[in-house]
């Protein structure tokens, strides 16, 4: 890591070098490695953001997916309906930032408790494929000869 000087006589850290500095450009601060987590666990709507990430704020959480999209860690995709729905997911270079995390949550698991409460699992993330629309399946329908009144039936 190297220090260097700039006009103003303050000594600034050159990211170049460390790459700690580096990494912590994409995930550092409060709530970007809980982000990756959660989204990671298939809670990526701004709702289920807001509600399963204690602490943050709406002003915030909009600030910091922002953030992570723009670091190429998150890809967001707008939905055309009524009301509008958007979706986040990892990109490939988000995902290669979850054994890092998985491993942050595995200290501070055996920090807090005392042990890992849980061994978790690298999730892989994959497209979700909508279903196609099963087709209906029905009885031919019978009709009886037709009779002198005007009532068919039809089973």
């Amino acid at each position: 890591m190297a220090i260097t000087k700039s006009n103003t006589k303050r000594a600034t850290l050159n990211t170049d070098s460390c790459s700690i500095t580096f990494c912590m450009k994409y995930i550092g601060g409060k709530w970007k490695p809980i982000l990756l987590d959660r989204i990671s666990k298939g809670q990526n709507r701004f709702g289920l953001l807001i509600a399963c990430v204690e602490g943050i704020n709406r002003q915030m959480l909009s600030k910091q997916l922002k953030e992570l999209e723009r670091d190429g860690l998150l890809e967001r995709k707008v939905y055309g309906e009524i009301p509008p729905r958007v979706e986040y997911n990892l990109t490939v270079k988000g995902q290669s930032l979850l054994p890092l995390v998985q491993a942050m949550n595995r200290w501070g698991q055996k920090e807090q408790h005392g042990t890992v409460i849980e061994e978790e699992k690298l999730v892989e993330i994959t497209k979700v494929v909508k279903p196609t629309k099963a087709v209906k399946t029905t009885k031919p329908v019978k009709k009886a000869p037709p009779s002198d009144s005007a009532q068919i039936t039809l089973f």
